[in-house]
This record gives C-alpha cells, structure tokens and sequence, in this order.
C-alpha cells in the first residue's frame, strides 16, 4: 500500500483531509492554551518566585499533559476534539469500539510539538491507509470525515440524537 506521500500530490481529496486536519489541530492548541493559560495563572502565580526557571519547563510539559488529557477525553466521550468536530471529522476505531487506551496511543504524541510533528511525519511517508498519522495505526484510529450536521449534533451513531428525533418523527406517522 503506497503511503499518503505518494498519492497527496494527484489526490485533492486527500490534501483537503490533512489541511482540515491542521486546522483543527491549531483550533485545539488555541483552546487548550486559553484553557492552560487560565489554569497556569492560577497555578503559577500562587507560586511566584519559587522554583526559578525549572516553572517555565514544568509549564511546557503541564501543556502537552492538558493537550494529551484534553484530546484523550474527547475522541472517547464525543468522537472528537472540539476542533476535529468544527471541520466535520470524527475519531473511530478500525477494529472494535474505541476506548480509552486507543485514544491515548493515537494522543500521546501531543505530549510536545515535534513529537506531534515526527508523528504527522511517519504517518505520511509509512504505508497503510494515507489518512492516518502514525500513531492512528498503532492504536487502530482513524479519523474521518462526517456530515456537517452530524458534527454538531454530538450524534455518536444510531443511538444519539439526530436518530432519536428521526425515530419520533417516524412513531408520529
């Protein structure tokens, strides 16, 4: 199977899924960073002074570790990061439900920008199916695109609520 190096350059489809990706990465970093800001001031202010230097690189690591939870929690309670839904994507599983170690396999890479990065990277030029970053295929995840109301819906499958509304108004008939 030739890798997403190989196929992004004739493939629009394909450089739309990994432009939409980055998108929605840069989205989460946003939010993650208002959200770590806020928790950092708090934190970190009430320890002013104390610990030097070593509170600058502590902050960079807490960063990666909210990143990490941040992601993690939400591939698993909603199919996705905040970003990932605003561009009409959901995480799944490509064997089974996915569950919570899946999530943190294909996440733990966010623990620091260049170990992201070296994962977007071996996703690209290893084979397997070019949607995925590296770690995606280690945890059995993919990321796919969904219908824009189905994004915003919350809807996890047959038992959400887009299928529930449709279900009533099928009763109702």
């Amino acid at each position: 199977m030739p890798s997403a190096l190989d196929q992004i350059s004739d493939n629009n489809e394909l450089q739309s899924h990994w432009i939409r990706r980055f998108i929605a990465c840069i989205i989460d970093a946003v939010i993650v960073y208002v959200g770590f800001l806020i928790i950092g001031l708090i934190i970190f202010m009430s320890t002013f002074g104390l610990l030097g230097g070593f509170r600058l690189i502590s902050g960079f690591f807490f960063f990666g570790i909210v990143w990490v939870a941040y992601g993690t929690l939400m591939d698993v309670m909603i199919g996705g990061t905040f970003g990932k839904r605003m561009m009409s994507f959901r995480v799944k599983s490509t064997e089974g439900k996915l569950d919570f170690i899946k999530a943190l396999i294909r996440n733990v890479s966010k623990i620091h920008v260049i170990l992201l990065f070296l994962d977007w990277l071996g996703g690209f030029v290893t084979s397997g199916d070019p949607r995925q970053k590296f770690l995606d295929r280690v945890g059995n995840t993919t990321v796919e695109k969904t219908d824009v109301q189905e994004s915003f819906s919350g809807s996890r499958g047959p038992s959400g609520p887009s299928s529930r509304k449709h279900k009533v108004e099928t009763a109702r008939r």
